[in-house]
């Protein structure tokens, strides 16, 4: 298909992902309304047009945070980017440093901060998530502050996590029953692209930044 704007792109990811993977990355908590007022929000924002000025010397460029950017843009956390496409936290990290805008890994990425560093030249930002254990948050920033990160993006809205529906239908946060599991099974096989590039090629898919926190969850087979 030819991608044209950010709707065909969001098709192709649905082409490409399991209905599993793809519900998680394309849905909100609860019923929605918040992400559809994004949405729509976003859509009401007018570009004011300009006429008649010298264009000879346009430049987006800026400089947030002690940080030059190519335009003001950064890359926001996305957790789990490493099952949506093959070390996806490392192929975001070298995209953005490609198009001279910042990165934000997430700290439920699949790829661990030290990964994602040595596929970049400069260091990355790093979202940070606070968990209960204050020891192992400081040992956290610790490796971050080792790769020479100067941005923390502090998450601040999780003080409940939201229940998200489409991942309870789908199986990605809550146990299917028997014939849901082989229907997902199932619909991974549909997506052979994705199960030999990600799936097979992807491994180990683990939390890399909290491989120690949450040893419970470290099975490599979400």
């Amino acid at each position: 298909m030819i991608i044209a704007d950010w709707k065909d792109e969001r098709e192709a990811a649905r082409r490409a992902l399991p209905r599993m993977m793809f519900d998680y990355i394309d849905g909100g908590s609860y019923g929605e309304q918040t992400l559809r007022r994004n949405i729509t929000d976003m859509e009401g924002l007018a570009l004011r047009q300009r006429v008649m000025r010298d264009v000879s010397t346009l430049d987006t460029a800026t400089t947030l945070f002690g940080q030059a950017l190519s335009m003001p843009v950064a890359l926001g956390p996305v957790g789990f980017s490493g099952m949506f496409a093959r070390r996806g936290e490392v192929q975001a990290a070298r995209a953005a440093e490609k198009a001279g805008l910042a990165f934000t890994l997430s700290t439920v990425g699949i790829c661990s901060m030290e990964e994602v560093r040595a596929g970049v030249s400069a260091p990355i930002w790093h979202q940070l998530y606070m968990i209960k254990d204050r020891g192992y948050m400081q040992a956290l920033l610790g490796r971050a502050a080792a790769l020479g990160t100067e941005v923390l993006v502090f998450t601040v809205d999780l003080p409940v996590a939201g229940t998200r529906y489409r991942d309870m239908r789908s199986g990605f946060s809550a146990r299917l029953p028997l014939g849901g599991q082989i229907g997902r099974a199932v619909d991974g096989l549909m997506h052979p692209a994705w199960m030999w590039n990600v799936w097979a090629r992807g491994r180990p898919h683990h939390f890399g930044n909290l491989i120690d926190a949450v040893k419970e969850k470290q099975t490599g087979d979400f």
